[in-house]
């Protein structure tokens, strides 16, 4: 009897622990209230993220953006820092829920909009036993003229040879027909060119027309259920280095269409297999993928 009321005394704590739900509004919550309701909500998830444990819930009221975000951006030339700064609007990176106690992560109600003009909208690293449901992940796709994607298809810089990354100056910038070795035709990037190898340089590209959605690796035990992710100028949902995904019930619509990268709407690579069981670690069901093409074709 002993036994089986301290295994009942154990149930009810393990039920007990987490089990709180903490909102997150960027316009209108601050990091000094509480959050555990929509009037006195967090300001950033990246400090509720500090407070989640198993079970717990964090709702995001409203648009939620990344630090310089700039709906009416308009470029005018590839040293612009707005093209470079390769910002997350969201990053999360070792949040764990555990087996029977997912964290999750979802939109409050309808009007919840994730937007972003960076890297990612959503970034998730090292992260395990997540639940992340009904948002809606918008892009610029919309406000990139093809003309820019044009500009920027072949520009790069070398990391290790610029002071900032973010904000290179005019001198920083490189084009792809500027490494051309034989077969070249001057000024272009055209098919049958031999180009020199840059695999030993560490090679950033504008993060401007190639901003994606929702982006996770090295993770396991993520459920990715309901969400809407469209108008990405890079790839709409991508997991990498993973293990026991769901991906059920989500739209992806015009995405990838600004890139230079060869991305698509959604990408599943780098599945990894830690047991020898014979059972699916990767369940993709009942998405809807649609109108979703590249514009531009990758130097590779």
């Amino acid at each position: 009897m002993r036994l089986f009321f301290s295994t009942l005394l154990s149930l009810i704590a393990t039920c007990a622990i987490g089990q709180t739900t903490y909102y997150v509004d960027q316009t209108n919550g601050d990091n000094t209230f509480n959050g555990t309701s929509p009037s006195t909500a967090f300001e950033t998830v990246n400090f509720a993220a500090g407070i989640l444990v198993p079970g717990d819930t964090l709702e995001i009221i409203g648009d939620y953006v990344n630090a310089s975000f700039n709906p009416n951006f308009t470029y005018t030339n590839e040293y612009d820092p707005h093209l470079w700064h390769a910002e997350n609007s969201i990053r999360l990176n070792n949040l764990h829920g555990n087996t029977g106690n997912y964290i999750t992560i979802r939109a409050y109600d309808q009007n919840t909009l994730l937007k972003g003009d960076g890297a990612n909208i959503f970034r998730i690293t090292n992260c395990s036993y997540l639940r992340i449901e009904n948002f809606t992940i918008n892009g610029q796709v919309e406000s990139i003229p093809l003309s820019t994607a044009n500009a920027l298809q072949f520009v790069y810089i070398d990391e290790n040879a610029v002071i900032d990354p973010t904000a290179p100056s005019a001198s920083d910038i490189r084009y792809r027909d500027q490494d051309c070795v034989s077969n070249c035709t001057p000024g272009a990037v055209v098919d049958g060119e031999i180009y020199s190898d840059l695999s030993g340089l560490s090679i950033i590209r504008p993060s401007y027309v190639d901003t994606r959605g929702l982006y996770l690796s090295k993770v396991h035990h993520i459920d990715i259920v309901n969400n809407t992710i469209s108008n990405m100028p890079g790839g709409g949902l991508r997991v990498s280095d993973c293990e026991d995904i769901n991906i059920i019930g989500n739209e992806i619509f015009a995405c990838s269409r600004k890139s230079y990268s060869g991305t698509h709407a959604l990408v599943v690579t780098k599945a990894t297999s830690t047991r020898t069981t014979n059972d699916y670690r990767i369940n993709i069901l009942r998405n809807l993928i649609h109108h979703n093409y590249n514009e531009q074709y990758s130097w590779a």
